[in-house]
Order: structure tokens, then sequence, then C-alpha cells
């Protein structure tokens, strides 16, 4: 690609993995030099609270397009996306597990005991991801069984220039 210099794959080997472990990556190579385009990034976010109850997120960033957020706190029991003041999404857990097992063409099987997830793309259409490119708000809000920490794990479509 003609705007990237450098290129990090970072893996977490379990514990239990053999010492002698071996990977092997592979690339392609295009001749042509081109922009890198869209990509699809993982990234965590650290949030935590003091209290229980209804938590606010406003701090993640806008620019790409979510596909799939990741709530890790096994007690979320409620959640609303809110893009400029309008409600996106107001579910239960409950609502949000049976939306995944219902998924289509793809069913998804929710990791209940330590999320929830908030699914934007349940059709397999990418084009359903929520856009924030053009939102001057984007937030979540949560309620939380028990005070604690949540961590965000957030899957997007994005570009170097929003990257």
């Amino acid at each position: 690609t003609a705007d990237v210099q450098t290129f990090n794959i970072e893996l977490d080997i379990p514990a239990g993995a053999p010492a002698d472990i071996a990977m092997v990556a592979y690339a392609e190579i295009d001749p042509t030099p081109q922009k890198l385009g869209v990509f699809f990034k993982v990234r965590e976010y650290s949030f935590s609270s003091a209290v229980a109850g209804s938590v606010e997120v406003d701090k993640l960033p806008k620019g790409a397009w979510y596909s799939v957020l990741h709530l890790f706190k096994s007690d979320v029991s409620e959640v609303e996306v809110e893009a400029n003041q309008a409600k996106a999404i107001f579910a239960t857990k409950g609502i949000l597990e049976r939306t995944q097992k219902e998924a289509s063409p793809i069913k998804r099987v929710p990791q209940t005991a330590a999320a929830t997830h908030i699914d934007f793309i349940t059709d397999g259409d990418l084009s359903q991801s929520l856009r924030t490119d053009l939102l001057n708000d984007f937030r979540i809000r949560a309620k939380l069984d028990t005070a604690g920490a949540m961590d965000i794990v957030a899957e997007t479509f994005d570009t170097l220039q929003g990257a």
C-alpha cells in the first residue's frame, strides 16, 4: 500500500501454549501501489464506574463505522446507543441476545456470562454499521447492576484518515 510505512500484528498467546509454538504470516503483495482504503479495526476502551445504575460513555471516537460494541462486564442489563440526541438502540441484554441468536445469514453466539453485545449488522449487511463520521454526538448508556470496570471492545470499519 502506498500510504502505509509500517504494519504491526499483535497476538495474545495463551499461557498454556507450547513453548515451541510456530507461527507463519502471509501477505498478499500487489505490484500496483495504491492507498490502503477501508479496513477492519478492533479497539478496546476502558471504563470504570464507582456506582451501580445508569452510566454514560461519551468518549468513544467518532469517524469510523461501528459494526459491534462488546461491553465486557457480566451484569450490564440494559443499553442505549444515542446518535445526535436520537436513540439508535434501546434494549435489554435479553433482547440484544435474542437478536443475535436470530441473526441471518449467520447466527451469533453471544458470550452471555462475560459481555453484552450491541450488534448493528445482524443481517450481514456491512452498510448497516453505525456511521459516526457525520455525527456531532455519539454516546452509549449502560445499566450496571454493580459498580466496577467495564471494558468496551469496538469493531469498526475505518480508514487511515480516521485512524
